[in-house]
């Protein structure tokens, strides 16, 4: 990335650069991409965020770029040579996620969202499909498109998800903490906001912070019924920072006057509730 742009090499064979950034909100989200080379460009803005403006921006793109070129894009499958080792804690775009291998080639992912199966592919990639109720495998036109695998990225052991166009960070490993401050330890229980965010869709319910196979956790309810579990890294007996990269994640939340601070917000623990 430099200067504010995504640089792509990939999307278009190798045979053109490709400079991006998008955006979204949770009912909004807008997406851009230019090949200065080949003076060609495409902007998506979509007022639902269901709508995959990255994903519809790049297609564009793709299809223009071939038109005036007369050139086709081959796209080349990701071949992995060795087998990833995904098994741990990793603090993802959805929370908090848990992977347990199963035998050789599959893993068992746990998340707030649901349970789901790993499974290895010829290239050496990872396929998801959602487990319903924990145990049957169901199929899924998006995630079926969607291969992981893992890397290490400066230190970072990381899971890369990939499908044709886009290729993104879907979460790092996190080593369990040698120790939680007792100070933490107290702050165990339930929480709730004494201000609250305006727009209807973020509006917090009830917030929880828990230790959980070692690791300190927020957990957030939503008005909507959505839970979302984060990681936290306490840094002493006050601070903690949200682990993982990605937005919200390295923000810190700490506990002033009684009262823990994040984002704006303000939580009071609810006496009595554990």
């Amino acid at each position: 990335m430099g200067l504010g742009y995504f640089i792509d090499n990939a999307l278009l064979g190798k045979k053109d650069t490709v400079y991006s950034h998008g955006g979204n909100t949770i009912s909004q989200n807008a997406y851009f991409c230019v090949t200065p080379h080949s003076k060609l460009g495409v902007v998506v803005m979509s007022n639902n965020a269901g709508k995959d403006a990255m994903d519809i921006a790049r297609k564009l793109l793709t299809k223009a770029w071939e038109a005036k070129t007369g050139k086709k894009v081959e796209k080349k499958k990701t071949t992995i040579e060795n087998a990833s080792d995904f098994e741990g804690i990793y603090a993802t775009m959805v929370g908090k996620v848990k992977i347990q291998k199963e035998r050789d080639d599959t893993y068992t992912a746990y998340m707030d969202s649901g349970t789901f199966k790993l499974s290895k592919t010829k290239e050496g990639t990872y396929k998801l499909k959602y487990k319903l109720l924990g145990l049957i495998p169901m199929s899924n036109a998006e995630l079926d498109q969607v291969e992981l695998y893992t890397e290490d990225i400066e230190g970072n052991h990381v899971i890369v998800a990939s499908k044709p166009g886009k290729k993104i960070i879907g979460g790092v490993k996190i080593n369990k903490p040698t120790n939680i401050p007792m100070a933490w330890k107290s702050y165990e229980g339930h929480y709730k906001l004494l201000n609250n965010f305006e727009k209807k869709e973020w509006q917090i319910k009830d917030v929880e912070f828990t230790i959980e196979d070692g690791y300190l956790m927020m957990k957030t309810k939503y008005k909507s019924g959505h839970t979302s579990t984060t990681i936290l890294k306490p840094i002493n007996d006050t601070e903690a920072i949200i682990e993982g990269l990605g937005r919200s994640m390295q923000e810190t939340i700490y506990m002033k006057d009684g009262l823990f601070h994040y984002a704006g917000l303000r939580f009071e623990k609810i006496k009595g509730k554990k």
